[in-house]
């Protein structure tokens, strides 16, 4: 089961008009996680309990304490509370760190690592991005970031140092979709030309334009480049028809979605199918659950008040994850899981459905 922990708020920092960064004092009893990974937040809003799963912009062994960023959404009851009401000195109650969009430094490695990000899905770019260039000195990091306008760059003094710092390794190209990019400046480095300012933007991406910008790069086919995506759906589907076309191989790219409207679909589609009986194990201790058309396990059980964790409840974190030992379900959603964890008979309850009888769900 994934442990609890109050974390306590040592500084909040303005990002852009609509973003902050939440840096909390790492526990004294330590938090580990890998770069890439996300807490998920507990918040308490006019007594009601709300769960948001946020990547840790923060690196493992570059940086002494944890941090977050918060981006305002439109109608974001945690999004927009946060940066309104949270003060230096404030606690906040956390699930630790999970997440399998993750890199794991070696020294030893000597790799390309091309990232490709927008807007909030800076964050977890942001941790590996810093592992990466202190953790594997043979290694190099290209970021294409993705923005309105240079107005809306979360972490761009912090980007623009580590062009500086670590000139050659980390080349650096912001696209702004308003069209107001900046001609790139180009700077000799161990990559050949890079970009350090902005790219010349045009309307929105299409696979064109991304395939454009990613030539840049001078990435050649079948080298030892893998590919790291974040941002909004959109631009990540963009990215990967452009990568597709390139024949890039699906085992070298890796991505994380922040949203998914794929279980609001599922329910619609399958709310006239007749409801299914589920066992769930928790810590040992079995519950029996008639799970409704069109809802989920997850859903069902926590109805039932069954303490099981959770965080996103839409299929894009691990949270929630149990193995199935018996039966089958259906998941409308399954980016969060490796193929691994897929193969042993793991599932995203927040987001699966029994098929037939005899459903089992253990959770560790």
């Amino acid at each position: 089961m994934i442990a609890e922990a109050t974390l306590k708020v040592k500084q909040i920092i303005k990002e852009t008009a609509d973003a902050i960064t939440i840096v909390f004092e790492k526990p004294a009893s330590g938090m580990n996680y890998l770069a890439g990974q996300f807490l998920t937040l507990i918040v308490k809003i006019d007594g009601k309990e709300y769960r948001r799963a946020y990547s840790l912009c923060s690196a493992p062994k570059v940086d002494a304490d944890l941090a977050v960023t918060v981006k305002r959404v439109p109608k974001g009851i945690v999004s927009n509370y946060l940066p309104d009401n949270l003060k230096v000195g404030d606690e906040m109650e956390v699930l630790e760190p999970i997440g399998n969009f993750v890199v794991n430094p070696e020294a030893s490695n000597q790799r390309h690592l091309m990232m490709i990000g927008g807007g909030s899905g800076i964050t977890p770019l942001m941790s590996m991005i810093k592992t990466v260039l202190t953790e594997e000195s043979a290694s190099m990091v290209s970021l294409l970031f993705v923005n309105r306008n240079e107005e809306s760059v979360i972490f761009k003094q912090a980007l623009d140092q580590l062009a500086e710092k670590y000139a050659g390794r980390f080349r650096l190209v912001n696209h702004y979709s308003n069209g107001n990019g900046e001609e790139p400046k180009k700077k000799k480095g161990l990559f050949g030309l890079f970009s350090k300012k902005s790219a010349p933007a045009s309307n929105r991406l299409d696979v064109s334009a991304m395939g454009n910008l990613l030539s840049q790069f001078n990435i050649e086919q079948g080298d030892n480049t893998e590919y790291y995506i974040c941002g909004p759906e959109g631009l990540m589907a963009v990215a990967e028809d452009c990568l597709k076309q390139r024949k890039v191989d699906n085992s070298k790219v890796f991505r994380e979605s922040f949203v998914s409207n794929k279980e609001d679909n599922y329910r619609k589609e399958h709310s006239d199918e007749s409801d299914q009986s589920v066992k769930v194990i928790v810590g040992g201790e079995e519950f029996s659950l008639d799970v409704p058309a069109g809802r989920s396990i997850l859903d069902t059980a926590l109805d039932a008040g069954i303490d099981i964790p959770f965080s996103c409840q839409s299929g894009l974190c691990t949270a929630c994850m149990g193995r199935c030992t018996s039966g089958e379900v259906a998941m409308s959603e399954s980016d969060g899981l490796t193929p691994d964890q897929i193969a042993q008979g793991y599932v995203l309850t927040c987001v699966s459905h029994p098929k037939g009888g005899n459903v089992v769900i253990e959770y560790d």
